[in-house]
C-alpha cells in the first residue's frame, strides 16, 4: 500500500491499482454548491459496482462501462435530460452520483477503520436504488434497510420528486452511514430512541467526514482550515426542504425525543470538539515562522481524522445506551485508546480535556431524553 499524506501518521491510505474516473455533484458546505466534480475510485466495474455495493438497475442495458463514468455533454451514458421551466438542463444520472458518492463515504471510513486495525466493513454488502417508485415514507424520504445480516441490504431514494433525494451528497452520505454503523455495532440499530438518535448523528457525521475525503481528492484541502476557523457545524442537505438545513448541529434542539431531533445534541457536541481541538493545535504548533499555511492544512487533516476514529470506536464499542449523555461520556473515554500511539502527551490529556468540557457544556442538552 501507499499512503499519500500531508502528515505521517493520520493519511489516507491509497491501494496500487486502477483507477477509474466517476462524475458525482458536491455537498454544499466547503465552498462548494452542489456542482459537479471528477473523483477517482478503484476497484470499480461496470455498472458501475464493486464488492461492497450495486446497483438495481431493471433492465441492466443501463449499466455503464466502469471506462464511460465521467460527465460529458455528448453522452447520454452518463448525463439525463431534465426539463424544467421549458429548459433543458443536463444532468448527472442519479445511479451514478449515488454510487460515487456511497463509495466516497464507505472508503472514508474504510481508510480510518484500518489505521486502527479494523476490517468490519469488508462485509458491507448494499444494493443502491436510486429510483425507488414505491417511496416508503413519503415523497421526500429516503432510507437503509437491513436485509439479513447487519450491513447488508438496501440503501432507497425516492424517485417521485424532482429534485430527489439521489442528488443530495449530504442524503446519500448519510443513508451511507446507517448502513456503515448497523456493520460496526448491530445493537445499535433496534427500536431505542436513544440509539436510534445516535444513528441520525452518525449519519450527519458520515456526511461530514465524505464531505472532507472529498476535499482532499480534490487538492482543497485549505477549505477545511477556513471551515474548521469559523467554528464550522454541520448544516445538513441545506435546500432539499424549504431552502433550510434538514438539521443544523449550530442550532439547540428543541425539547423533543424524536430521533432525528435528539441526533442534534451529540452531532453538536462531537463538532464542536473538532474545532476545539484544531483551534488548540493551531495555536500552539502554527505561530512558528514559516509553517502558517501548509501546517494548518496538515492540522486540519491530522484532527479530522482523529474524530472519525473516535467515532469508529465508540461506535463499536457502545452498548445499551441510556442517553446520548451516555454515548458521549464513552467517546471521551475511547479517546484515550484513540490516542495511545501519540507521542505527545500533553497533546493526549489536551484531547481528553477539550472532550471533556464540551461535554459538560452540552450535558444537559445530550441527557434530556433517557431510554
Amino acid at each position: 500500500m501507499e499512503c499519500e499524506t500531508v502528515s505521517n501518521k493520520f493519511c489516507f491510505i491509497m491501494e496500487q491499482n486502477d483507477k477509474v474516473k466517476i462524475s458525482m455533484y458536491t455537498p454544499k458546505r466547503f465552498g462548494y454548491d452542489g456542482e459537479i466534480v471528477d473523483i477517482d475510485l478503484l476497484n470499480v466495474e461496470d455498472g458501475p459496482s464493486d464488492k461492497n455495493f450495486r446497483l438495481n438497475l431493471k433492465p441492466k442495458t443501463g449499466y455503464v462501462s466502469k471506462n464511460n463514468l465521467q460527465f460529458s455533454l455528448r453522452t447520454k451514458y452518463k448525463a439525463d435530460e431534465v426539463m424544467q421551466n421549458n429548459t433543458t438542463n443536463i444532468k448527472v444520472k442519479d445511479y451514478i452520483n449515488v454510487y460515487a458518492i456511497a463509495r466516497l463515504t464507505f472508503d472514508s471510513f474504510n481508510e480510518q477503520c484500518k489505521h486502527i486495525d479494523i476490517d468490519k466493513l469488508d462485509d458491507l454488502n448494499i444494493l443502491l436504488e436510486a429510483n425507488d417508485t414505491k417511496c416508503i415514507g413519503g415523497t421526500k424520504n429516503a432510507y437503509y434497510q437491513r436485509i439479513g445480516k447487519p450491513g447488508n441490504g438496501s440503501i432507497n431514494f425516492c424517485a417521485k420528486i424532482m429534485p430527489s433525494s439521489s442528488s443530495y451528497f449530504d442524503i446519500i452520505a448519510h443513508e451511507t452511514g446507517h448502513a456503515i454503523c448497523d456493520l460496526l455495532n448491530p445493537s445499535l440499530g433496534g427500536n431505542s430512541k436513544i440509539s436510534g438518535a445516535y444513528h441520525e448523528s452518525f449519519g450527519d457525521l458520515a456526511a461530514f467526514f465524505a464531505s472532507v475525503k472529498l476535499l482532499y481528492m480534490q487538492g482543497d484541502s485549505f477549505k477545511l482550515v477556513q471551515f474548521l476557523k469559523n467554528g464550522g457545524g454541520i448544516c445538513l442537505a441545506p435546500g432539499f426542504i424549504g431552502g433550510e438545513c434538514l438539521r443544523d448541529s449550530n442550532k439547540k434542539s428543541k425539547t423533543s425525543c424524536e430521533v432525528h431531533s435528539n441526533s442534534i445534541n451529540f452531532t453538536r457536541f462531537f463538532m464542536k470538539s473538532i474545532n476545539k481541538v484544531f483551534e488548540h493545535i493551531v495555536g500552539e504548533d502554527c505561530s512558528k515562522k514559516n509553517r502558517g499555511e501548509s501546517k494548518m492544512n496538515e492540522v486540519a487533516l491530522w484532527t479530522s481524522n482523529f474524530f472519525q476514529r473516535l467515532l469508529i470506536k465508540t461506535t463499536i464499542s457502545s452498548s445499551s445506551p441510556k442517553s446520548l449523555y451516555h454515548i458521549a461520556l464513552h467517546a471521551v473515554e475511547q479517546a484515550k485508546s484513540v490516542c495511545k500511539n501519540m507521542k505527545k502527551s500533553n497533546l493526549k490529556s489536551t484531547i481528553e480535556t477539550i472532550l471533556s468540557q464540551q461535554l459538560n457544556e452540552e450535558k444537559s442538552h445530550l441527557g434530556k431524553c433517557y431510554q
